[in-house]
């Protein structure tokens, strides 16, 4: 019987299985140390920036706070570090800061600089975490903002002086009257030369002392006379001035003559006509001529030194409007007059001096208190420059005089325009870029009860421009006979009322008792947008919505030119608007409503309504302003 063999430990293979267990082991103690390491890496990096988050909210805070307390304190510029939350483990604090120089103009708005801190541990003495936000805080929803950043087609505002404004933008006088001013002619240059162009008398060897303007023996027996003078105005002659009138005024010398003579009075058509001499030739034949002339026949010159209306020129404003509009003319520069023989067989013979250009011009004068104005320039940088239809028709500055009179807007710059008298317009160019009937309007004014409302001539703001049926106006503030509704429909609708209407002449009309325009008190900000493509009309006065209704629609063309009056009906410029205004906006397009609320703000700010003490019809309060879908430019 044979014996099982009983196995024998293999002591090789155990001596091979004590280290391995002991690599696995050691390996195992390695990976669990890097995971609670890892572990807590990852709650120092999560707690890192829950801490930060903390801070960054904090700062947050800090900007809302500041917002809730600029709204109630007009003299509010910060909040020291103040603790928000505090525990065992950290303490959190806020802090807002002004940022020097950043509070606006109008006092609505300013940079602040919010600031939130973690403290580890809460009785640290400097912060752990710190978190910066630089932010604007607002008064209100409103941000004043200036018209020119939504580029207005054109603007009109009473207020710009060159000395007394603080705005950097209206460093230039608006409001302009006529002014005059006389040169009289540079000694010395004036010269008589024969139709060939030989001189045959003028300074300095004037003959026998006297100017003759047509013909003469000095020429030659009875030859024609060609009579050249130049004047210089100095710095009183700006560039780009509008000459009203300008004539020559002459003395009669001691040979009188009472025949009948008529001469052409021309310009020379130079940038600085150099000073007439006698030496040389063709002085004055042969220079290139304006294409401006005035036929000048003078009454009876019957004895010497007369110096009245027969001895003084026609309007020569076109001779000299064209002269100083020439692109190489500047202030200080000369201007040249040609007299040249016409018919008759008379002579007029003039003193050698004095000889006087006498010029009545406008948009270079400051208009002040009381004075006719005769321009009202654009200060959108177009060029659409308002100027009175005629001498009658020009508008006074006045101030402003708010019932009652200890508040705003007291004494600041208006344009008074009398009903049936005063009238200004403009023109502007077509723009196929423009759309039909879409326009925002802004007017800061004060519509008085003297504006008339029969059959709805009391146009105060009116555009007048071709439509695709007929000529057609639009928009204007107006006083109406039919208010909202067209022509062929008026019924129902106070005359008096101040409204958005449409029809074969477009207007904005005033209704004296629902919006008190009852005269000295009703100054407010009244503002406007419409398109009739896209439905989408508004009015608002001192920043309230006043629903239009009863709307009907036309076509109008304002990319086509048309006319902007101020004053009357721009078709036939019927003047019956008894208005006060201090400042125009037109936009030829549609502004959005945070836009058009920045621009109320902004002539809010400027013209004082929002001054506390006014009654609420003037104060400005924005409210009401619906969003539309019109994308911001």
């Amino acid at each position: 019987m044979k014996r099982t063999p009983v196995p024998q430990p293999n002591h090789q293979n155990a001596a091979f299985m004590l280290p391995t267990v002991m690599i696995m082991l050691g390996l195992a103690t390695i990976i669990i140390l890097s995971l609670l390491q890892f572990i807590a890496v990852m709650t120092t990096f999560t707690n890192q920036i829950i801490y930060r988050q903390i801070a960054l909210t904090a700062a947050h805070g800090a900007l809302e706070f500041g917002k809730e307390q600029f709204d109630g304190n007009l003299s509010y510029s910060g909040t020291a570090e103040t603790t928000l939350f505090q525990n065992s483990r950290y303490r959190v604090t806020y802090q807002l800061n002004q940022i020097p120089g950043s509070l606006s103009l109008d006092g609505r708005s300013q940079r602040m600089q919010g600031i939130g801190r973690v403290y580890l541990p809460p009785a640290a003495a400097s912060a752990s975490y710190t978190r910066v936000i630089n932010g604007e805080v607002v008064r209100s929803q409103i941000v004043s903002k200036d018209p020119s950043d939504f580029s207005p087609m054109a603007w009109y505002d009473a207020s710009c002086n060159a000395n007394t404004s603080t705005d950097p933008t209206c460093q230039v006088d608006t409001v302009l009257k006529d002014g005059s001013s006389s040169a009289s002619m540079v000694a010395g240059s004036t010269r008589e030369e024969s139709s060939a162009g030989d001189y045959c008398g003028g300074a300095p060897a004037t003959g026998d002392g006297l100017l003759s303007l047509n013909r003469d023996n000095e020429c030659g027996l009875w030859e024609q006379q060609l009579v050249g003078m130049t004047f210089n105005f100095g710095a009183s002659l700006p560039k780009g001035t509008t000459i009203q009138d300008a004539y020559v005024q002459f003395t009669s010398g001691a040979k009188a003559d009472a025949d009948q003579v008529a001469m052409h009075i021309y310009g020379i058509a130079a940038d600085n006509q150099p000073n007439f001499t006698a030496v040389g030739n063709d002085q004055i034949w042969g220079k290139p001529l304006t294409a401006a002339e005035v036929v000048w026949d003078p009454g009876p010159w019957a004895s010497p030194n007369q110096s009245g209306a027969f001895q003084r020129t026609p309007n020569l404003k076109s001779v000299i409007q064209e002269i100083i509009n020439r692109p190489g003319w500047n202030t200080g520069n000369n201007i040249a007059l040609f007299f040249e023989y016409h018919t008759g067989p008379g002579t007029r013979r003039a003193k050698m001096s004095p000889i006087t250009l006498n010029l009545t011009y406008s948009n270079n004068v400051p208009a002040n208190t009381n004075d006719l104005v005769r321009y009202w320039r654009d200060r959108s940088g177009n060029g659409f420059h308002l100027s009175a239809v005629n001498d009658a028709s020009r508008p006074t500055k006045k101030t402003i005089v708010q019932n009652p009179t200890t508040t705003a807007p007291n004494g600041k710059p208006m344009i008074s325009f009398t009903p049936g008298a005063s009238a200004m317009t403009a023109t502007v160019p077509a723009n196929t870029a423009r759309a039909s009937n879409t326009y925002t309007v802004f007017t800061v004014m004060n519509v008085l009860n003297t504006t008339d409302s029969v059959n709805g001539t009391g146009s105060i703001l009116s555009f007048w421009g071709s439509g695709t049926n007929n000529a057609l106006l639009s928009p204007l503030w107006r006083h109406p006979y039919s208010g909202f509704h067209s022509w062929d429909a008026a019924s129902g609708i106070n005359q008096n009322d101040l409204c958005i209407a449409r029809d074969n002449v477009e207007r904005i009309c005033r209704n004296v008792t629902n919006l008190e325009m009852d005269g000295e008190t009703s100054w407010a900000i009244l503002s406007m947008r419409e398109s009739i493509t896209e439905r989408n009309r508004l009015f608002r006065i001192s920043g309230t919505n006043s629903p239009p209704q009863n709307l009907e629609d036309s076509v109008i063309q304002l990319n086509a030119p048309y006319t902007i009056a101020v004053g009357a009906q721009a078709n036939n410029l019927t003047q019956a608007a008894g208005v006060q205004i201090a400042e125009i906006i037109i936009y030829d397009r549609e502004l959005t409503c945070p836009q058009m609320e920045a621009v109320e703000a902004y002539l809010a700010a400027k013209w004082g309504f929002n001054d506390p003490n006014l009654p609420a019809f003037n104060k400005y309060q924005s409210a009401g302003c619906a969003e539309n879908n019109v994308p911001a430019y």
